[in-house]
């Protein structure tokens, strides 16, 4: 219901492609009736169908949108949502007592897992699937690669010619420097004590 509000109040300002795409979407989420994804497989698909229409608002704005403020604003707060929804991954799937199959269903649903197999060429370790969802700034799913962009974004937003950095600056400088200094395999090594505190303090940093 919100989506819709909002995109008929900047209908003058989507282009048409924007505005075809919304309005799929938009019809995607008012067609899914509870009772009937209480079916599994009904529910999969259902999802599966969200995931195209969501796929293509993306494609749509990466596209054709003007890089101004409005996309910096826009981009920035998707790269915070990302990056604090895979934090949120990381807490519930990495749980003490984390067998294989919940670093698998991890790494699916983050996207990651062929580049995991590709990459690692061995068995499922609690340490490498961190490192590369949360610290590897060159997996676009990771939250450094969210807290790097995040930060570009920062920087090109009007008045930072100022010599002080602003309070968002800080945060995610600090954020960064956490992530890059980050001993992983300590963090992950016995009950994963450190991990679950390093995540906390990422997930505060970035809300």
């Amino acid at each position: 219901g919100r989506i819709h509000g909002l995109t008929l109040s900047v209908r003058s300002r989507l282009s048409r492609d924007a505005w075809h795409v919304l309005r799929r979407l938009t019809r995607t989420l008012s067609g899914l009736d509870s009772a009937a994804l209480s079916s599994p497989v009904v529910a999969i698909e259902a999802l599966d169908q969200l995931i195209f229409s969501l796929a293509a608002v993306s494609g749509t704005t990466l596209d054709n949108m003007v890089r101004g403020h409005a996309w910096t604003f826009l981009d920035l707060g998707r790269r915070i949502e990302r990056g604090a929804y895979m934090v949120q991954l990381l807490q519930a799937f990495l749980v003490p007592g984390a067998t294989r199959v919940h670093m698998e269903a991890l790494l699916e649903v983050a996207d990651s897992l062929l580049t995991y197999r590709a990459r690692y060429l061995s068995s499922l370790q609690a340490a490498p699937v961190v490192d590369l969802l949360l610290t590897d700034s060159s997996n676009p799913r990771s939250v450094a690669y969210q807290v790097e962009l995040a930060k570009e974004h920062l920087r090109r937003l009007p008045g930072h010619e100022g010599v002080v950095r602003s309070r968002a600056e800080r945060r995610v400088i600090t954020l960064e420097s956490s992530l890059l200094t980050a001993d992983i395999e300590q963090a992950c090594a016995g009950d994963g004590a450190g991990l679950r505190q390093l995540l906390q303090e990422a997930l505060v940093l970035l809300w």
